[in-house]
């Protein structure tokens, strides 16, 4: 509930940018799901941007249009999810198949 009262009480200042810093922490799985598309669904209706911090690759991969990754403390990627998965980077393959597993894989099977 704290999430929804933050969100919609920086809402009433009608930004043009919102950044979200790990969103989900402390949410359960269901909670989560729902704070998500809480996010996008408002974003939709509103058209503000949103940053988000996340360690919560999947689920920012079926959110972004675009993902930064960090690698070794600098701006190493900004590409779309889709661009990121299909990277010939080592690091970034590694990164990808650690982070998405099993969704990554079926998507390796499929191409």
């Amino acid at each position: 509930m704290q999430k929804r009262v933050g969100l919609a009480r920086a809402l009433q200042l009608k930004p043009e940018i919102m950044l979200f810093d790990e969103p989900t922490t402390g949410l359960d799985p269901v909670m989560t799901q729902d704070i998500y598309h809480l996010f996008a669904e408002i974003q939709a209706r509103e058209g503000f941007a949103s940053i988000i911090v996340s360690h919560d690759i999947p689920k920012v991969f079926n959110l972004a249009d675009q993902v930064i990754i960090l690698h070794q403390g600098k701006m190493d990627v900004f590409a779309t999810p889709e661009e990121i998965q299909w990277s010939n980077q080592t690091h970034i393959k590694e990164f990808v198949l650690t982070t998405m597993g099993e969704i990554y894989q079926s998507h390796l099977v499929e191409r």
